[in-house]
């Protein structure tokens, strides 16, 4: 029926199978194998190096254990600092926040006032719909939990795993946070400036705050640039601050505020028209300013903003989480080395990827994502259905993770 493929044991003293007489016993590390007489003519480096070894090798050790290991106090001392600032990267989102909306509130929506009925309606709908999104997600991404993993499981849930620093099992796509000090359910990253992980349960929220933070940064700059260029540069202004006064040229449109003017009395009152105007001491420097402000702050969060926004869409479009990119990019290599192809079993195409986290099932679900809504993703986060994957050389039907 065929030869055996049971293995033949063998002693000490005998030739292990595949091996010549006289050839070196090698251990799967590539160490030699030594009889207990060996050790004997050994000198003291070599039996030193033996020892070394003896207490040092770990067969699951690699260039990546060792850095990790070498600047884990780094990495400490990273995730506690991050830890205990939290709490003001979240306040400072808000004061920046609520610092831009009551400028434009003050200077800009005035002037938006003055540019037609068209143009006032599409901007008190737009404007305030996009404030109305963006501290709603925001806050939802705060609020909610990007969930953990259950103490319990049914005989259905297959647990691959378990956390070595939670000592519990850690279901597919579950990932430590040392910030948390928790297994986060299919973890996306931690963002400090929410104070949190973004998980299977706040991505959506995290994702829709980025997607009309970014809309209403773009949105401001564009509708203040008409104001901010003549501000920033104009020499007029240059040359008149000096002299201690602020002249508004007569193309600009001047906000109903209050001002002082340029006369002996220097009486107050409100300004509707577009005349040049003169506005003295603090009021104009702060007029200025904040102009200024309002727009290079808002042009300054578009890029980077936009940056994280842009690979958000492409990892999910693409079935990924950020950590599961850099995991996914170390198994192609491990199994390029191998001859053998590498699919992501977690990829059920770029529209049903869309759907499950957004939670999308009709076109009502679809229209939600334009409105402050509450809406869950799909599935629980524990247990996730593996999309059967064929390898076109062998026709094999796989699961590659």
């Amino acid at each position: 029926m065929g030869q055996s493929n049971q293995l033949t044991p063998y002693t000490d003293t005998d030739t292990p199978p595949h091996r010549h007489e006289g050839e070196p016993h090698l251990h799967g590390n590539g160490c030699k194998m030594m009889k207990h007489g060996d050790t004997q003519r050994l000198s003291l480096r070599e039996k030193l190096s033996v020892i070394r070894r003896s207490i040092f090798h770990n067969s699951f050790s690699n260039q990546s254990l060792v850095i990790d290991t070498i600047f884990e106090p780094l990495f400490w001392t990273v995730d506690h600092v991050v830890k205990y600032f939290g709490p003001i990267f979240v306040c400072l989102v808000i004061v920046l926040t609520c610092s831009v909306v009551a400028i434009f509130y003050a200077i800009f929506l005035p002037i938006i006032l003055r540019w037609g009925p068209l143009w006032i309606v599409f901007h008190l709908m737009f404007g305030h719909l996009l404030l109305t999104n963006i501290l709603f997600y925001y806050y939802k991404s705060c609020t909610v939990s990007p969930g953990v993993p259950p103490t319990q499981y049914n005989d259905r849930v297959s647990i691959p795993t378990v956390c070595r620093k939670c000592i519990a099992y850690k279901p597919a796509r579950t990932h430590h946070c040392s910030v948390c000090n928790t297994c986060v359910l299919k973890m996306d990253h931690h963002c400090p400036w929410i104070n949190g992980c973004v998980g299977h349960f706040n991505h959506r929220y995290f994702l829709l705050f980025c997607v009309y933070m970014w809309i209403g940064t773009v949105y401001v700059c564009v509708t203040t640039w008409s104001t901010f260029h003549p501000h920033y540069l104009s020499t007029s202004f240059y040359t008149n601050f000096q002299k201690g006064n602020f002249v508004f040229l007569g193309m600009l449109p001047v906000p109903n505020m209050y001002k002082i003017f340029g006369s002996a009395d220097d009486s107050v009152g409100v300004v509707m028209e577009t005349a040049p105007v003169v506005i003295r001491g603090s009021l104009s420097y702060l007029y200025h300013s904040c102009i200024l402000y309002e727009f290079i702050l808002c042009a300054a969060v578009i890029v980077p903003l936009g940056v994280l926004l842009g690979y958000q869409l492409v990892c999910i479009s693409r079935g990924e989480t950020c950590i599961e990119v850099h995991i996914n990019s170390k198994e192609k290599k491990r199994l390029k080395k191998l001859g053998l192809p590498f699919k992501n079993a977690y990829n059920y195409g770029c529209v049903n990827n869309w759907s499950r986290l957004l939670g999308v099932h009709d076109l009502t679900t679809l229209l939600y994502q334009l409105l402050p809504v509450t809406l869950a993703p799909m599935g629980d986060g524990v247990s996730w259905a593996l999309k059967r994957v064929t390898d076109k050389k062998t026709d094999n039907k796989i699961f590659t993770l």
